[in-house]
């Protein structure tokens, strides 16, 4: 320290070095705290996009539009609860494809599952007028098949 800087206290000094520190720390609580906020905005908002979509019939023609290798004509209702549509048609890349003629189901509802299935369904009634496979033919070794046919819905 030179003669003309006035001495400042140790205590004075000490505050100095520790509030970058300080401010630092705050920064980073800000920052998490905006991070875990933005999460669960995005959350709310998908869960209640997905609650939605099931539930309304706008929503459910909209959700149906995503699933790849589907096509639904002219949807009527919403996926919980009844719904009806004019064909439905599934392709399954290089095996095959679904034509559904006049699905409908009445009265459909999803609940928690139990002995480790994820989804509990259950229909009042489902009915197609008609249902046609068409098998892909292929010049290939046949296919194996799963091993087991359990699904993670009952």
């Amino acid at each position: 320290m030179s003669a003309d800087e006035p001495s400042r206290p140790a205590s004075v000094d000490a505050a100095a070095a520790t509030g970058p520190r300080r401010s630092q720390a705050r920064r980073v609580v800000l920052w998490s705290g905006a991070a875990f906020a933005a999460i669960v905005v995005v959350l709310a908002f998908g869960l209640g996009a997905l609650i939605w979509s099931a539930k309304h019939p706008a929503g459910s023609a909209w959700v149906l539009g995503f699933v790849p290798g589907l096509t639904v004509v002219e949807p009527k209702g919403s996926l919980v609860g009844d719904f009806s549509a004019t064909r439905v048609v599934y392709v399954v890349p290089g095996v095959g494809e679904l034509r559904l003629d006049a699905p409908r189901w009445h009265a459909l509802a999803a609940a928690h599952g139990d002995r480790g299935r994820w989804l509990h369904l259950v229909i009042d009634t489902l009915h197609a007028d008609r249902a046609v496979w068409i098998a892909v033919q292929s010049t290939g070794p046949a296919s194996t098949g799963p091993q087991t046919l359990r699904l993670p819905i009952e």
